[in-house]
């Protein structure tokens, strides 16, 4: 499997452990305030309709990201690709030089 699918299943999982998570606190959180302050279902129907917009906005924004980066990936070339290392002589600077002892 390509490395750029892998980044995409973890992109994924993430995300749905985070609903998950967000929207079990909502929903306990929400059926509290509406038993102790007698308005059910109004904080339930408020907090479950703010996490699930806000985990809709922050999957969207991660995976516009994604997308851009596989793109700019595959827009590149292997030669056009940068080295995992850059020495000094790559970024335009002298090379440090150890000094002779005399």
């Amino acid at each position: 499997m390509p490395n750029g699918n892998w980044s995409s299943l973890s992109l994924f999982f993430a995300h749905g452990l985070t609903a998950a998570l967000t929207l079990y606190v909502a929903v306990r959180g929400g059926d509290w305030l509406d038993r102790h302050l007698g308005t059910s279902p109004l904080f339930l129907v408020v907090l479950v309709s703010l996490v699930l917009v806000a985990n809709l906005r922050l999957m969207v924004k991660d995976l516009m990201a994604e997308t851009e980066k596989q793109d700019r990936t595959r827009r590149r070339g292997p030669s056009d690709r940068e080295p995992r290392w850059r020495g000094p002589e790559a970024r335009g600077e002298e090379p440090v030089r150890e000094e002779e002892e005399e």
